[in-house]
């Protein structure tokens, strides 16, 4: 897939059976947030009509292929505005595949929560990289909560927004250097549970390797406030 490839929407927009629209592949790999609260990576975001009713319908390209299922939009009006996602067929199908062979769905945890460091960010908090994470906070009993890693210790506020600080800096996943949040959700959710990473850390002014064990994503998010876990 490319962005501007012309896809077609099939669903039940307003219980309006076998309703078919188009439009064309908006953006890829964006990220949105599950009924659960964990966050689901790869996304295909596409103008094509969606509408309450349209979850759960195939998104198909030009060439008749499903690419991905109708899951959500992005409203004001809680109407179709353009802004749609679905869920990539792969996800999906992996999901189908784990049903048919055990009856349940396991997806890998981490067990943090944080936000993305940009130069400026790193510029006004004084920090020692210029990308990465700020991790927020560290999920107890979770698989970085046993590997070690520390959350924040407290809050800076610079322009009116609040940033944690005092807890651990991630900058590199497996060896490769990562820009933000959805770099670290994008690596886990290619993990199976049990699979094991190396996060590297600025722990206290110093740069370590962490290798955590990661374990099985429980029901839920544990706190609704936290938007962007993996």
């Amino acid at each position: 897939m490319q962005v501007g490839d012309p896809v077609v929407a099939i669903g039940n927009p307003f219980a309006l059976d076998r309703t078919v629209t188009s439009g064309i592949v908006s953006a890829l790999q964006r990220q949105i947030q599950a009924p659960n609260g964990f966050s689901i990576s790869d996304v295909i975001q596409t103008d094509a009509a969606i509408n309450p009713g349209n979850s759960g319908g195939p998104l198909i390209d030009g060439a008749g292929q499903v690419i991905g299922i109708n899951s959500q939009i992005e409203s004001q009006s809680g109407g179709n505005e353009g802004v749609g996602f679905a869920v990539p067929i792969k996800t999906a199908a992996d999901v189908v595949s784990q049903l048919e062979n055990g009856g349940q769905v396991h997806q890998a945890y981490l067990g943090i929560s944080g936000g993305d460091i940009t130069p400026d960010i790193a510029h006004a908090l004084n920090l020692p990289v210029s990308q990465g994470v700020l991790i927020e906070r560290v999920l107890s009993g979770g698989p970085a909560a046993d590997a070690g890693i520390k959350g924040a210790t407290g809050q800076a506020t610079i322009g009116g927004q609040t940033y944690p600080v005092g807890g651990d800096i991630i900058t590199k996943v497996d060896g490769k250097p990562i820009t933000g949040m959805d770099e670290v959700i994008s690596a886990v959710n290619g993990h199976k549970p049990g699979d094991e990473i190396t996060l590297t850390i600025f722990s206290g002014g110093h740069q370590r390797d962490v290798t955590v064990k990661l374990g099985d994503r429980p029901s839920h998010v544990q706190d609704s406030n936290s938007s962007t876990q993996p």
